[in-house]
């Protein structure tokens, strides 16, 4: 209801040189064993927001207590990255951004231990 909310109050994207100014990106990030709810948020997406954007995220990087549960101790494999992919690009469906999967490195996460 939130996403469709947001569309409702902002329908149309409006860019100003490259950078979005107006409108709703819907970032969605995949988790390992993820592929098939990663495809239904996208075909959600597609059917009910078309104007909006589509971010798939691909950064997952286990830490904290991840270790503790196997389904999520892992990074997002190749295999599961690129068939979202493919079926993400399979669609004529122009308002997607990709994150490259190197983007799932400890470097990004920040020492939330810092003072």
């Amino acid at each position: 209801k939130a996403i469709l909310e947001a569309c409702r109050q902002s329908p149309k994207c409006e860019f100003k040189d490259g950078i979005m100014q107006k409108g709703v990106i819907i970032r969605h990030l995949l988790l390992p064993q993820g592929t098939k709810e990663a495809m239904a948020v996208f075909d959600w997406v597609r059917e009910n927001t078309p104007d909006a954007y589509f971010s798939i995220m691909s950064q997952y990087t286990p830490c904290g207590n991840a270790e503790n549960y196997k389904e999520i101790n892992r990074k997002v494999t190749k295999r599961e990255y690129n068939k979202v992919l493919d079926y993400i690009c399979s669609f004529d469906f122009p308002n997607v951004y990709i994150q490259e999967q190197t983007s799932a490195d400890k470097k990004y996460i920040p020492d939330f231990n810092m003072k």
